[in-house]
């Protein structure tokens, strides 16, 4: 009938209704998502890296051209650490960010490297990809830590473990070695007060550490911190995150529920993985 006004809101009130649970149902795939990928997904990329990490070391080693001092790029592969105790074996690599951690144990790249003279501190993860420090805290005195470098194999013996505030342990004499290996508490790992240290000092004699090792690092390396250099790729990631999302409603209806999903299923996956990763290192390096 002429003049007559047909009432669209509720059919915009219902659009908008979908839009908001469609993202509510996104934000809490992606939090699901995440959670299985730090328990379940981690560990596998860790021990992938391990692996390769294994083989690139090895041949090194061999070759007598793992580095020894100087400057070394993070995520280099240095040392290879084992606690029999504890069934731990793992590729010691550069750098301590929560970028380099992801690939095993860092060494510290302001402090020596093991078996070196001086104290040298490696630090690893207790909660995810992998956890390989989740039962350094329960080494005990006398426990012995063997480490291989490219100077040689070294031998390390347990003298404590303490926490932040703690007393430190006796300053080493000339020439002497120690190596504290850093993590957290795994029950809690949430404040520096759950920061464990574990020092155990060389035995035997020490090597001559080559200069240009830097004298300090950023903030971001140290003890329970975060990468705040991950927040950028973070909100970009995201940002394609949306955009594939979107692109894949889009296909739904323009080409079939079927095509779509095949299409726009890799693409929303690679996303979401590179979402995962940038997100990983705005956690606490040790957890």
């Amino acid at each position: 009938m002429a003049g007559t006004q047909v009432d669209a809101g509720p059919v915009r009130t219902g659009r908008g209704a979908m839009t908001v649970a469609g993202v509510l149902t996104l934000v809490a795939l992606l939090a699901f998502g995440f959670v299985g990928y730090l328990l379940m997904v981690s560990p596998l990329q860790q021990q992938r890296t391990q692996n390769n990490l294994f083989d690139r070391i090895r041949g090194e080693l061999a070759q007598a051209t793992a580095p020894i001092g100087g400057a070394i790029a993070p995520g280099t592969p240095v040392a290879v650490l084992s606690i029999g105790s504890i069934g731990l074996e793992a590729v010691v690599v550069e750098g301590t960010s929560a970028a380099d951690l992801l690939a095993g144990p860092g060494h510290r790249r302001d402090t020596p490297l093991p078996g070196q003279a001086g104290v040298s501190l490696l630090y690893g993860r207790a909660g995810t990809f992998g956890a390989p420090f989740r039962r350094v805290p329960d080494l005990v005195p006398g426990a012995t830590v063997g480490v291989v470098t490219g100077q040689g194999e070294f031998t390390y013996r347990v003298e404590g473990v303490r926490r932040d505030g703690d007393p430190l342990p006796a300053p080493l004499p000339a020439g002497g070695g120690r190596l504290t290996l850093v993590t957290t508490d795994a029950t809690r790992m949430l404040t520096a007060a759950d920061t464990v240290f574990v020092d155990a000092v060389l035995v035997g004699d020490s090597q001559p550490a080559p200069a240009g090792r830097p004298g300090l690092v950023p903030a971001y390396e140290r003890a329970l911190q975060p990468d705040p250099t991950a927040g950028f790729p973070l909100v970009l990631w995201l940002q394609a995150l949306a955009l594939a999302a979107g692109g894949l409603t889009w296909a739904r209806h323009r080409w079939g529920r079927g095509e779509a999903w095949v299409v726009g299923t890799p693409i929303v996956l690679a996303c979401g993985w590179q979402v995962y990763e940038a997100a990983v290192r705005l956690l606490p390096n040790l957890l």
